[in-house]
């Protein structure tokens, strides 16, 4: 699964216990109700197989008893869980099962979630046109429902969306609305995403300079977060810059900076790559 599509930007209680908003979903307990809370379980548990099973039984159950709400929720879940084992065709099925069914529901905050799952399964599948617009649908109901964080999130979806198709400057628009969003709510994951994504952005547009520029922003941002991972990506990313640039010893130096965080979290396949770079570098040096 694409590192760029794990962030959903949707709130987290739909998926530790369906909380979807006060009155969502029905409180009562009963038999199907059960089956849903064990399949979330399971899916905490990185079981997907066993979600599916237990899901699928409780989409059967919710059918006949119809809870058009919890049957929507629950669709949705089996959803993630087809996402989680990269059956994403069977993924898109249900989530547009889900949205049949939410559609007839006072309930935007399912509505939004499913829409933006449902986005996400597309670009997945490639189709980035259907993605991009079911995105926007879900971007108007975070607006309507005043959830900046979630609005952030998906400004920042659809700027990769944008990049990945190669329409970069569209995709900076959405980087920079997310990255104004990110500041003006004190995320610092979000900000030091969308710096990073602006770097990339204008990488591929050819601007070494201003892309330098946002991944310098990015790295310290990462290190204020002690995040050694993006501390890997952003130093990768800054070495193909500066090589870019033809500095070639300030590449050297953001390469193997690279190279000791990605040994130091284990990250065998990432510090051979960067072992390469690195190789291939010192070929191209003078002396």
């Amino acid at each position: 699964m694409h590192r760029w599509m794990v962030r959903l930007g949707f709130p987290l209680a739909i998926l530790v216990g369906l909380e979807l908003s006060v009155g969502a979903v029905p409180q009562a307990a009963s038999p199907a109700a059960d089956l849903v809370d064990q399949a979330v379980v399971q899916l905490q548990q990185g079981q997907p197989v066993q979600a599916e099973a237990l899901l699928n039984q409780a989409i059967r159950q919710l059918g006949q008893q119809g809870d058009p709400q919890l049957e929507a929720a629950a669709q949705f879940l089996l959803g993630r869980t087809y996402l989680e084992m990269e059956r994403y065709q069977e993924a898109l099925t249900v989530h547009q099962q889900a949205l049949n069914l939410a559609a007839n529901l006072n309930n935007p905050l399912l509505r939004g979630a499913i829409l933006t799952s449902t986005a996400q399964t597309y670009a997945l599948l490639g189709q980035y046109a259907q993605a991009i617009n079911t995105y926007q649908q879900a971007l108007q109901l975070a607006r309507q429902l005043k959830d900046r964080a979630w609005e952030g999130t998906l400004l920042n979806n659809l700027g990769f969306i944008y990049k990945e198709t190669n329409q970069l400057n569209e995709a900076l628009r959405y980087f920079q609305q997310g990255l104004a969003i990110g500041r003006a709510l004190g995320d610092l994951d979000q900000v030091g995403t969308c710096l990073n994504c602006i770097g990339l952005a204008y990488m591929g547009l050819g601007n070494y300079t201003e892309a330098l520029d946002y991944y310098q922003q990015a790295l310290a941002q990462a290190r204020s977060r002690n995040n050694l991972t993006d501390q890997v990506g952003i130093l990768s990313n800054i070495g193909a810059t500066q090589r870019a640039l033809n500095n070639l010893p300030a590449a050297l130096t953001a390469f193997a900076q690279a190279l000791r965080l990605a040994e130091q979290l284990g990250d065998s396949e990432q510090a051979q790559v960067l072992r390469n770079e690195i190789i291939l570098l010192r070929r191209d040096l003078p002396g």
